[in-house]
Formats: C-alpha cells, sequence, structure tokens
C-alpha cells in the first residue's frame, strides 16, 4: 500500500477529533440533534484549520445511512464514500477553477432532481470568493428558494469578498486560526501513535511555524520526519525551517543596542556566507523585537518558545522600551522593501545602519526613563500635543556645562528661589537646580509669583496640565526646594504666566530671525541680484547668524 500523507491520515472524520473550534462543533452538534437544519453553511478562516474538513463531516451527518445526527456511523456507503470523495450526492467544486457564470449554471441545472441514493444532495463550493459577480446572482436565486432536498457548504478564506447578498441567506461559522500550544499537543499523541521518537523543543518549533495552521504543522511534521531520518531531533529541525540564525539574531540586537556597526556588519557578512534567506533573517528580527517589546510592557506573560528566555530578559533589560519600538518600525518597512530590492545584503545592512545612526546616542537611564514618559504623554491627549512646540524650544535651550557644578555654586552664593525675580533669574535658577527631561520642560514653560513670607507659586500653563502628574509635582517640589537656601513654601498654580523662559527664548530667536530677513531684503548685492537676474529670497531658508565665542 502507498504511503499516505499525515495530513490525510489524521484529517478528522467526527466532530470529536476536530480541534480547537468547540465554539462551531457544538452550535452544529446541537442544531442536528434538534432537528434545525439550515439550507446554506459557510465556514471562513484561514488555509489549514478545517473548513472543508467541518463541511465534510456535517455532510456525513446529513446523508449517514442511520439517519440525521450528529453522529455518523463512518461504516456505511454514504460516510465512507464521503470520507473518499466519490459518493454521487455530495459535489464538491472549486471555485478557483470554476469562475464563470457558465460553470454555475450548468452546477445549478441539476438541483431540481432529487438525490440519487442520499437524504441530501449537497453542494461544496470551496474558495467560494472566487466565483465571479454574475455567478453569484445566479446561485442567489436558488439560496433565496433552495429545493427542500439541496444544501450549499461554502468554504472561504476571504468572507469580506463574498456579496452580502449571499452572506445574509447562510449561517456563518468563523474558523480560528489555533494556538501553538494545542497543535504541539495534538502532534504530539499523533508521533506517539506513528512510534515516531521526538523530542518537545524540535514540536513547538513545528508548531510555531505552523501559525495556527494544523494542516501547516502535519505538512511540517512529514518533511522534518523524513530530514531527520525517522525522528525528529530540535537542531535538525531548526535547520530545515532555517532558524538556525536565531542565535545570530539576538547577537545581532545586541550589536545594534551599543551602537557597535563593525560587529553588526561582520555578522551581516556572516549569516551572508552561511546562505541564509535574509527575509527570513529580517522576519526573526521582527520576531524578537516584538517578544522584546511584550517582555518589557508585559513582564509576567508567557512568550512564544522561539527563542530563548534569558536572551529576551537580558535584552529587554538593556535596550529603552522607545528604542526596541524604533527598531520594529525600521525593521517592518524594510522588510516590505524587500519585495523591490535587487540586493537583499545591501538592504539589510542599510537597515542595521538605520537602526546603529538613527537612534540618540546613550543617555543615562533615569533621563532616558523621563524622557521615554515625556515623550508618551505628549501623544495621548490633544492639550500635550499643543504644549509639544514649547517642549521642542525648551529642549534648545543650552543646559548649564555641569548641573552639579552649578548647583554647588548657587548653595555657594546664598540662591534662593525668591531672589528669582525675573525669568532670566528663574531659568538660571532651574538649570542649577539639575532638572531634566519632562521636569525641566515644565518649568522652563512656567513662571515664579513670589508673595511674602517666603511663599513662592509655579504658575503653569493649563495646555500642559496634563503632564504635571502628580510624581512629577512632588519631583520638582523636592528638587527646587533642596537647592533653596530658605525655608520657603512652594505650590503650584495652573494659570497663564505672562511671560515663560521659553517664551521669552521664542522672541529672542523671532526678533533675530527678522533682523536677519530684513538684513538680507536691504542687502545690496542682494537687491542687484535680484534685479539683473530677477532672483528671489526664500525667507524659510534665511538664519541668524551665530555669534562667535
Amino acid at each position: 500500500m502507498s504511503y499516505q500523507v499525515l495530513a490525510r491520515k489524521w484529517r478528522p472524520r467526527t466532530f470529536e477529533e476536530v480541534i480547537g473550534q468547540q465554539h462551531i462543533i457544538q452550535t452544529l452538534q446541537n442544531a442536528l440533534s434538534l432537528g434545525r437544519l439550515h439550507h446554506a453553511y459557510l465556514f471562513s478562516g484561514t488555509r489549514g484549520v478545517g473548513k472543508t474538513t467541518l463541511a465534510r463531516i456535517l455532510a456525513k451527518c446529513f446523508n449517514c445511512e442511520k439517519g440525521v445526527s450528529a453522529i455518523p456511523c463512518n461504516k456505511c456507503n454514504a460516510c465512507q464514500q464521503t470520507d473518499s470523495g466519490h459518493y454521487v450526492d455530495f459535489i464538491e467544486v472549486d471555485a478557483a477553477s470554476r469562475t464563470g457564470v457558465e460553470n454555475m449554471r450548468e452546477l445549478l441545472d441539476n438541483v431540481p432532481y432529487a438525490p440519487n441514493t442520499g437524504s441530501y444532495k449537497i453542494y461544496l463550493i470551496d474558495e467560494v470568493h472566487m466565483l465571479s459577480i454574475s455567478s453569484f446572482n445566479a446561485l442567489l436565486k436558488t439560496l433565496e428558494e433552495p429545493p427542500g432536498h439541496i444544501k450549499f457548504f461554502f468554504a472561504t478564506t476571504h468572507p469580506q469578498k463574498i456579496p452580502v447578498t449571499i452572506l445574509s441567506r447562510c449561517l456563518q461559522f468563523n474558523l480560528l486560526r489555533l494556538p501553538h500550544t494545542l497543535i504541539r499537543d495534538y502532534i504530539s499523541k499523533m508521533l506517539d501513535q506513528e512510534h515516531v521518537d521526538f523530542e518537545k523543543e524540535a514540536l513547538d518549533e513545528i508548531a510555531v511555524a505552523a501559525d495556527g495552521s494544523v494542516r501547516d504543522a502535519l505538512s511540517l511534521l512529514d518533511q522534518a520526519i523524513s530530514y531527520g531520518g525517522g525522528t525528529l531531533k530540535s537542531d535538525a529541525v531548526k535547520e530545515m525551517l532555517g532558524s538556525t540564525c536565531r542565535s545570530q539574531v539576538v547577537e545581532l540586537l545586541n550589536h545594534i543596542a551599543v551602537q557597535d556597526i563593525s560587529g553588526a556588519i561582520a555578522l551581516s557578512d556572516e549569516i551572508y556566507q552561511s546562505g541564509a534567506d535574509f527575509n527570513d533573517v529580517l522576519r526573526e528580527l521582527i520576531a524578537l523585537l516584538h517578544l522584546v517589546a511584550l517582555r518589557q510592557a508585559l513582564p509576567t506573560n508567557e512568550l512564544l518558545p522561539q527563542f530563548d528566555e534569558t536572551d529576551i530578559d537580558k535584552l529587554a533589560t538593556n535596550i529603552a522600551p522607545q528604542d526596541i519600538q524604533l527598531y520594529y518600525q525600521f525593521a517592518l518597512a524594510n522588510k516590505r522593501d524587500m519585495a523591490i530590492a535587487s540586493d537583499y545584503k545591501g538592504l539589510f545592512d542599510m537597515t542595521l545602519l538605520k537602526m546603529i545612526c538613527f537612534v540618540p546616542m546613550s543617555q543615562p537611564a533615569s533621563h532616558q526613563a523621563q524622557t521615554y514618559l515625556s515623550n508618551t504623554m505628549l501623544r495621548t491627549t490633544e492639550a500635550i500635543c499643543s504644549a509639544d512646540k514649547t517642549t521642542d524650544i525648551a529642549n534648545q535651550i543650552p543646559d548649564a556645562e555641569n548641573n552639579k557644578q552649578s548647583t554647588a555654586v548657587a548653595k555657594n552664593s546664598g540662591h534662593s528661589l525668591t531672589d528669582c525675580n525675573s525669568v532670566e533669574a528663574w531659568q538660571q535658577y532651574i538649570e542649577a537646580s539639575g532638572l531634566a527631561g519632562a521636569a525641566r520642560g515644565i518649568c522652563l514653560n512656567s513662571l515664579l509669583a513670589i508673595q511674602a513670607d517666603n511663599r513662592v507659586t509655579i504658575e503653569i500653563a493649563p495646555d500642559i496640565k496634563d503632564l504635571c502628574t502628580k510624581e512629577m509635582e512632588e519631583e520638582i517640589l523636592n528638587t527646587l526646594v533642596k537647592l533653596d537656601d530658605k525655608d520657603i513654601q512652594l505650590a503650584f498654580k495652573y494659570t497663564e504666566p505672562e511671560v515663560t523662559p521659553v517664551a521669552e527664548y521664542d522672541r529672542i530667536n523671532r526678533e533675530k530671525q527678522c533682523s536677519a530677513e530684513q538684513s538680507i531684503k536691504e542687502d545690496p548685492h542682494v537687491q542687484a541680484l535680484q534685479k539683473k537676474l530677477g532672483a528671489q529670497i526664500i525667507m524659510n531658508t534665511t538664519k541668524p547668524r551665530e555669534a562667535k565665542n
């Protein structure tokens, strides 16, 4: 007897043998038991999850010689011939190869005739979304008023491409993509019965690679057994699936994290020499970045077993969350470009260079956390977005050369908040305090209102109130009071300040810009060029001259 592939040998023959679609199985079993039989059923879902398998089991339930029930006998001629694809009253049609209206009319011409031996004549149309509009229109009339002996089963991977007039006349069942753990346990039991030795890690590799499809898992399993000479070893399966480069992908991300260009490119050359497909390598890099981001956001959640947990934890600790997000976007964008690239190696190298060169230089961890918090919050509400411009201006105001040094000087000179009676003094005090990130940006967008009895109020514009969390207020108050040499009472007030360091800095820049533009307009050489050559001044390219030290 010839060898039968696992996907056909282990195809479920009853509802009980189907895995992972309990919500559909229970509905069908109850409907059959109660005799609530519909004339049209639509099974949708990704490839290999059991659409046509459920349709065939349902067909046996309808035409079993023991009568309509939720449990076909699988012994009568109707059941056995339906399984083998030879039952005369079960007609399977591939819509992908019979899309024309002529094919549909030929099919429907036989609808009025009674079934030959079974209780019902059943039509299974696979990939029904491939039918033409004319074919759907021809089918619609029959679906509206079907003969009592006719049942239609439709299967599709793209239900959204089916006209709503057809959908509304069907019972719709959406089959789910199966989790890798369910697929792994299923093929593990199967291999025990097939008497095939295996390693658990090898099954994990196959289950993840199947991407929710049982049929894909069984096809990969057939291939892996042949590749491994009758056994399933983890290393052999990884080599067959092209996942042996995962350790190199982890090493690659470590090079990127420390901005080691030479190390990253050298590893890229090594991957190229090994003959690996850079499409696969980039896909693995994207998967790794996804897992690291999940670990950072949800430390206790279980991850897919694609990479070593220790590697994931280490990367999640060593790389800032915002950098992981940036790497992911770069990798995803360049993955799409692989389809049009003439040199995969060149595109992959450019991806690595982009990740390394377009990420800001490393900062102290606390400052990174503050910057990440600030940037995240700035994108959450419209009010914060309006504060984004002023925060950018605040970041342009130069920091003191050494915050520690400025703090010491301020303390020694008896610097106090009550002395900050001007915008310039308030800015100097902020710089001396050592505040950074969002806290510094908030203070540079505020103004002091000094009252009697050493009471000082920080006036902050209401449009950046959302940045001032309770923790942020405490940080600012504690830092400023710690620097002060007097006992003061410091409080926040959300009102529009008359002027702030940011506003003053912006005003000075605008004056410089206007002066520069006016100087250009009045320059005799420029005027001569305009007159003789018809030259035009592009004002947004005019910049004030920087002061020389």
